[in-house]
C-alpha cells in the first residue's frame, strides 16, 4: 500500500508539471556551472501546485517521505518538506520530536534556499522555541561548513 501511495502522490506531483517551467526554474534557482544550486533537477511544478499535493498525502508512509526527500528532482524534496512541516504542526510531542531527529538527520538533502526557509521555522524553529535547552542544535548548525546547515540555523530562529 505505501509504495502504492508514493505512486500516486510522484503522479499528482507530475500531473502538475510544464516542461516551459524548468528553464525558468533551472534558472530562478542557479543551478549552473559553479552556481549553489548545481546540478538540481526539476521537473517543471510551480510552488502553488505542489502544496496544494500536500492534503493528499497523510497516507503516505515515513519510508514513502523520505524516498521524496532523498530524490534528485526539487519538487519532490520540496514536497516532501512540506508534508514534513505538516505532519510536525499536528504531531504529539513525541512525534515532533522524531521529525526534528529525522529532519537533522536529512540536511544533506535540504539543500536550496526555498527547501530551507519553507521547512526550517516549521519544524525545527518550533522545536527550539518550545525547548529552549535546545538551542545548541543552531549553535552546531551555524559552525557547519554547510551553507544550507548555516541558513537552516539562520531560519528557525523566526
Amino acid at each position: 500500500m505505501a509504495k502504492e501511495s508514493l505512486i500516486t502522490v510522484r503522479k499528482a506531483l507530475r500531473a502538475q508539471a510544464t516542461s516551459a517551467n524548468v528553464p525558468i526554474l533551472q534558472r530562478f534557482f542557479k543551478t549552473g556551472v559553479g552556481d549553489y544550486g548545481e546540478g538540481d533537477q526539476f521537473l517543471g511544478v510551480r510552488v502553488p501546485a505542489t502544496r496544494k499535493i500536500v492534503p493528499t498525502t497523510d497516507s503516505l508512509d515515513e519510508k514513502g517521505v523520505l524516498e521524496l526527500l532523498h530524490s534528485s528532482w526539487h519538487e519532490e524534496r520540496l514536497l516532501a518538506l512540506l508534508i514534513l512541516v505538516r505532519r510536525y504542526h499536528r504531531g504529539s510531542e513525541s512525534e515532533r520530536q522524531r521529525l526534528v531527529q529525522l529532519y537533522l538527520g536529512n540536511t544533506r538533502w535540504i539543500n536550496n534556499w526555498d527547501l530551507v526557509d519553507t521547512s526550517a521555522p516549521g519544524i525545527l524553529g518550533r522545536w527550539v522555541a518550545d525547548h529552549p535547552k535546545e538551542r545548541t542544535i543552531l549553535r552546531k548548525l551555524a559552525r557547519s561548513s554547510d551553507l544550507w546547515e548555516r541558513r537552516i540555523a539562520v531560519l528557525a530562529t523566526q
